[in-house]
């Protein structure tokens, strides 16, 4: 009968063996699925990401307050942003942070009914700014890449939750 200290011994070597390899394996499948003729998409190709956006409506690419990129839209009739994150100098960014605020004039939303939007809503959180407007946020990992058809799912779910949002905590 094997002793549970040699039991344990084996699983941690285990376990060391296999998960250092991890990462690597899923660079490599990323790499085998560009090879087979998939299209990779990330944060670092500014211009492929504001290709899929100008397909929900205006778009244009600009920079935000520290040079990295930024995407300046129109969809569902409401402007938005798409803020370009873990960039290096203004570029090689790893993710995405879709944005919106409702400004003024909406007059004041609470608080119970933000957090009761986020209770019953996945993906995108709300918020109240630091002026006490409501505001959405839905952040996006793109590293190693993903297929266009998988990034411009995440644009049709963002056009979805602005209009909810929109719609059952704005009542406009």
């Amino acid at each position: 009968m094997l002793k549970p200290r040699f039991l344990l011994v084996s699983a941690l070597l285990l376990a060391a063996f296999l998960l250092p390899g991890r990462p690597a394996l899923a660079a490599e499948k990323a790499e085998t699925r560009a090879a087979d003729g998939l299209k990779l998409i990330a944060a670092s190709d500014p211009d492929a990401i504001l290709n899929l956006a100008q397909g929900y409506g205006a778009a244009r690419l600009t920079e935000d307050n520290v040079g990295d990129p930024k995407i300046r839209g129109r969809i569902e009739g409401l402007n938005y942003d798409v803020y370009f994150d873990d960039c290096k100098q203004g570029a090689n960014c790893g993710s995405l942070m879709f944005y919106i605020v409702w400004g003024q004039g909406l007059g004041k939303i609470s608080l119970e009914e933000v957090n009761s939007w986020n209770q019953r809503k996945r993906y995108a959180h709300a918020f109240l700014d630091k002026d006490g407007d409501p505001a959405l946020q839905m952040d996006v990992m793109t590293k190693p890449g993903m297929t266009a058809e998988n990034l411009n799912t995440y644009f049709q779910l963002w056009s979805q939750i602005i209009v909810e949002f929109q719609r059952d905590v704005l009542k406009k």
